[in-house]
This record gives C-alpha cells, sequence and structure tokens, in this order.
C-alpha cells in the first residue's frame, strides 16, 4: 500500500468520525424552523398530591365504560376519587352480574376503604345488571332480600350516606320477545295505549288499539302471555322505585335517583314516572330524571358541588330557535326539559333563558345545545350556529359545554365536521358529546365542564393539580370526538354494511372469537384516517390557555375497543 493510498483512508476515516460526531448537532441542536408552533406547557411545579376532595364507592349500573370506567377518569377532574367492586362480579353483556357475592363485597369495601359516600345501582343490586333488569320480573321476596341488605349496609356504616338510584324500563319489548312482527305491534300498542289513558288519543287511534288487543284476529302478531309479561315489567319497577323511597324516609338512603330509560312521549315509563312524582310528593331527597347512563356521573358531580360548596352560573343556548322544544330519538321530554331536569340534578339552577349575554355577566358555563336533522333548513341552518357558537367563544368569559346531537344519529348533521372546515378552536371547548340520546349527551357534557371547573376553583388544588386537570380535559375532549362522531356517527353504520354484506345480520350480538379481529381492524383503519383528519384541521390545531399561557395541543393517539360483543359502543383511550 503506497503512502498515497494510506494518508487518503486516514482522511476519510476522519472525515466519517467527525461526521459521526456532528451529525446530533446539525440535525437536532440546530433543527429546522417548526411548520407549526412549537407545543408548550406550564412548567411542572412539584408539590404534594392534596387529599380528594371526595372518595366515592361506586356500583355502576352495568360494565360498560360510560357506566365505570369513564366515571373515574371524569371524576378525577374535580379530585374525586371512585371506588370500582370487583369487575369479575360485574355483567357482562346478557350475563348477569352476581349481585350476591356483590352485596358481601361492597360490605367489605364499605368496611375497609371508608368512603365518604356509597353510590349503588340498584338495576345491578337486584338483578345484575341494566340488560338484566329489562327481562326480571323481581319478586317481593326477592325485592325484601335487598332492602334488608341496604339496611345492614347502612347499620355497618351509619356514618356513609348511601345514593341509591334505579332505572325504569325502556318501552321497547325486553330481548326475549324476538319476533321483529312482534316486538312493533307491542311497541305501537305501549304508545296508543298511554296516549289513550291520557285522553289524547283520536278515534282512529282507538281503533288500532282496540284491533292490536283482537287476539282473535288472524293479523295481530301479539301473543297474549308476552303482552302480559310486558305489561307487567313497568309496575315491577314501580314497586320497587315506591319501596326504596321508604328507605329514604326511614333514613337508611340518603337520596334516591329514579331514571326513566330510553321513551317517547307517550309509553309506560310515563305513567309510572307520574304515579312516583305524585307519591313523592316534594321531597328533596327524591328525584327522578328522564336518563339512565349518565346517572351515576350526576351523582358524583352533585356531590362535587355540595362538597365543595362551589355553585357556577349555567346558561343554556340552542343553535336555532325553537329547539327547545324538539322530542329527540329515544326520549320522553322537550330538549328544554331535559336540561333543565340535568342541571337541577346536580343541584344547580338554569339562568333565565332568553337573557342577553353582558361582558362581565356571562355564565360560569353555557350549554350550546345542537338538534341536527336532515331536512334541508336544518342542514343549512348549521352555518349559523357555526356563527354563533363561535360569536360566544370568541368572548372568552364563558365555558362552553357543545353538545353535538343528531336525529338520525349521522355525522352530516351534527357541527363537529363543519366546526373542523370553519377553523373554530375545538381546545377551548370546555366539553362536547353527543354519543346517544339527549338525556345522555346534555347530562354527560353538563358534568365533565362542572367537574372541570370545580377542578379549576378549589382552594386546596395546586397549581400542577389544575394544570393535570385542564391537560385531563383535554384527552377527554378528543376521546368525545373520536367516540361519540367519528365512530358512532359515522362509522358503526360502515362497520354494519360490511358485516351485512358478508351475512351477519345481527351486530348485536357477535361471536367475538370469530369476528372480533376483523370487526377491529375494520375500526382501526377508519379511526386512524378519520382522527388524521381531524388533527390536520386548523380548529384543532388551534390554542387554548392555562393561567394566561398559550398551550398548542399535541398529536394525540387513539385506540378504541368492544366491550362487549356488539358494535353499538366502543371503549376510547386517548393518549
Amino acid at each position: 500500500m503506497t503512502n498515497r493510498n494510506l494518508a487518503g483512508r486516514i482522511i476519510v476515516f476522519f472525515i466519517v468520525l467527525i461526521s459521526a460526531f456532528a451529525y446530533p448537532f446539525l440535525t437536532h441542536r440546530l433543527p429546522l424552523p417548526p411548520l407549526a408552533p412549537v407545543p408548550t406547557a406550564p412548567e411542572p411545579h412539584p408539590t404534594a398530591k392534596s387529599e380528594p376532595l371526595l372518595r366515592l364507592l361506586l356500583l355502576p349500573l352495568d360494565s360498560r365504560p360510560p357506566c365505570s370506567d369513564y366515571v373515574l377518569r371524569d371524576s378525577r377532574l374535580a379530585s374525586v376519587e371512585i371506588l370500582l367492586p370487583p369487575k369479575e362480579l360485574m355483567d357482562y353483556y346478557t350475563s348477569p352480574g352476581n349481585f350476591r357475592e356483590m352485596r358481601q363485597s361492597l360490605l367489605s369495601l364499605a368496611r375497609e376503604r371508608q368512603p365518604d359516600g356509597i353510590i349503588l345501582s340498584i338495576d345491578q343490586l337486584m338483578a345484575g345488571g341494566l340488560l338484566a333488569s329489562r327481562d326480571k320480573l323481581i319478586t317481593d321476596g326477592e325485592r325484601q332480600e335487598a332492602l334488608r341488605f341496604l339496611r345492614r349496609l347502612h347499620e355497618e356504616n351509619p356514618h356513609i350516606p348511601i345514593y341509591a338510584f334505579s332505572i325504569l324500563p325502556r318501552l321497547l319489548p325486553p330481548p326475549e320477545i324476538t319476533r321483529y312482527e312482534e316486538r312493533l305491534a307491542i311497541t305501537k300498542y305501549a304508545r296508543l295505549e298511554e296516549k289513550a289513558e291520557r285522553g289524547e288519543a283520536s278515534d282512529g287511534e282507538l281503533a288500532r288499539l282496540k284491533k292490536l288487543l283482537d287476539f282473535s284476529d288472524p293479523d295481530n302478531y301479539i301473543q297474549p302471555r308476552n303482552l302480559k309479561r310486558y305489561q307487567a315489567i313497568h309496575p315491577t319497577h314501580e314497586k320497587t322505585a315506591l319501596a326504596l323511597a321508604g328507605l329514604v324516609r326511614e333514613g337508611v338512603l340518603a337520596e334516591l335517583f329514579i331514571g326513566q330509560d330510553d321513551g317517547e312521549k307517550y309509553g309506560p315509563g310515563n305513567r309510572e314516572r307520574r304515579h312516583l312524582l305524585a307519591s313523592f310528593g316534594p321531597d328533596h331527597r327524591l328525584h327522578l330524571i328522564r336518563g339512565a347512563d349518565e346517572l351515576a356521573l350526576s351523582i358524583v358531580t352533585r356531590l362535587a358541588v355540595e362538597r365543595s360548596g362551589l355553585r357556577p352560573a349555567i346558561k343554556t343556548v340552542y343553535s336555532d330557535e325553537g329547539e327547545g322544544d324538539h322530542y329527540f330519538p329515544y326520549m320522553a321530554a322537550s330538549l328544554a326539559d331535559t336540561a333543565a331536569e340535568e342541571i337541577n340534578l346536580i343541584g344547580l339552577a338554569e339562568a333565565e333563558k332568553n337573557s342577553p349575554f353582558r361582558r362581565g355577566r356571562s355564565p360560569a358555563i353555557t350549554l350550546f345545545i345542537h338538534a341536527g336533522d336532515n331536512t334541508p333548513s336544518a342542514l343549512a341552518a348549521r352555518y349559523k350556529a357555526v356563527s354563533r357558537l363561535t360569536g360566544i367563544i370568541s368572548r372568552q368569559d364563558t365555558n362552553i359545554a357543545l353538545i353535538d346531537l343528531s336525529r338520525n344519529f349521522t355525522a352530516e348533521e351534527t357541527l363537529l365536521p363543519l366546526l373542523g372546515r370553519k377553523g373554530f378552536p375545538l381546545h377551548q371547548l370546555a366539553s362536547y358529546s353527543g354519543w346517544n340520546t339527549a338525556s345522555n349527551s346534555i347530562g354527560t357534557a353538563l358534568c365533565e365542564a362542572v367537574l372541570l371547573y370545580i377542578g379549576n376553583h378549589l382552594p386546596s388544588a395546586s397549581r400542577e393539580e389544575k394544570r393535570q386537570a385542564v391537560e385531563l380535559s383535554k384527552e377527554i375532549l378528543n376521546a368525545h370526538f373520536a367516540e361519540d362522531n367519528i365512530y358512532l356517527k359515522d362509522s358503526l353504520d360502515r362497520i354494519n354494511g360490511e358485516f351485512y354484506r358478508r351475512g351477519f345480520f345481527n351486530t348485536g350480538d357477535l361471536d367475538l372469537n370469530r369476528d372480533y379481529r376483523w370487526l377491529a381492524i375494520l375500526n382501526d383503519y377508519a379511526l386512524k384516517e378519520r382522527s388524521r383528519r381531524l388533527m390536520e384541521t386548523a380548529a384543532w390545531r388551534k390554542p387554548y390557555s392555562f393561567e394566561g399561557k398559550v398551550i398548542y395541543p399535541v398529536p394525540r393517539q387513539f385506540q378504541q375497543y368492544f366491550p362487549w360483543p356488539r358494535t353499538f359502543e366502543v371503549y376510547t383511550k386517548v393518549n
């Protein structure tokens, strides 16, 4: 090897060596100018974690995330700690929970953990969950057994208040009545029967009711035994509610909350509600509300309001005039009545509906309710709604809880896609919901906004804890964007359509051993594509503030799982 070749190799070696050392500095220490503002966040402030505002033991309505996991998550906004019983004792879809062993577990948890309060789903306690309670006719012996347990729980823990909630069954027949024509006929009977009882049925409707009860008619699909069972379900739940009200008067229960599940303007649940209203009278410890899945979160929020002493002013605003009078699917009350009930339930008052906004006098929280529909006028009105919503948020003097409803459960009827296109600052919302019925959505968005308000105004909370509450609220916001709109309003019908095309028509009872992987792949593709589109919008990238510091959203990773063997709901995690 010549000296010239050796020298050349030495020079190449040193060039490579210098390049290796220089590479990190050239690529990391001297970055290219960013395409968007660099995300910032408040500096962490090391401090000891405060004691929770409340520690509550919750027996959920069922094992679905909105009734359990999401209550635990949302409660952290206001520094409320939720204790849950063992999951293996809970229900799993059509398999009821082990409610007898659950009772023993609750006794042990109350004794060992000494919570500040106990929130109990009576449907889980007596039947093993919401679905099981729809079909179970509780006997007098079973009812008395449950009442004895509640008395024992109180006697062993007299200093711990017990808050019970129970759900009146929905309008639809129980799932054991499987024939479509019979289910449809019984539902028609239920509507007409209550309408006739209220004296509001026309002559033609009375004639149709009489025909539905003519079992000799060969065209009548209703079987007498099934109708008899259906007629017995609601009185059974009413009897349970009256027995529980007796425990409130005895002092065993601190408060009782009766929710009315999916209903309509006419139906048997409305009759039971009227009976209970007359029986309960003006007792402030007894509550009736049109709703179900959101009820546990509402009770948690009510207790957080009581403990904190914070009472934010709340105003309800609609995206278009007259929307408050609308009845939405599966609701037995108008949007205005539903909103008023949800606000009253958590111990707050609704501001005057038509009072104008004035600087310095705006409410702490504004419930902005959009009632989407697919009529040309309703679709066009969305642009006016976006303009109105943008005007409210630009004043920065109120926290907005956006309830984004769709009468036909489709994304094009909602505001979120349009907000994305119009550059609306999505992360400046206090909360967002549009996941199911009007009561579910209004109650959830309201509670999340109120809990966030409490978390940001607790005198005992450190700056770091308040920052964490704000960051958690953005995680929850994104979870609702992904679940309530991207999945339930956009992806769900497409996924169901794929199953139908392949010959699987019962998407409410899937064989997960066979179908789960395919279901997950279908949804994962849709979720990644649609969440990417959302995060690329200027609306999603616009900053929010915390104590005067501007914070830019960072990209999120979305994951969704199917908690039950059906496509109807998902469990969303956001990282």
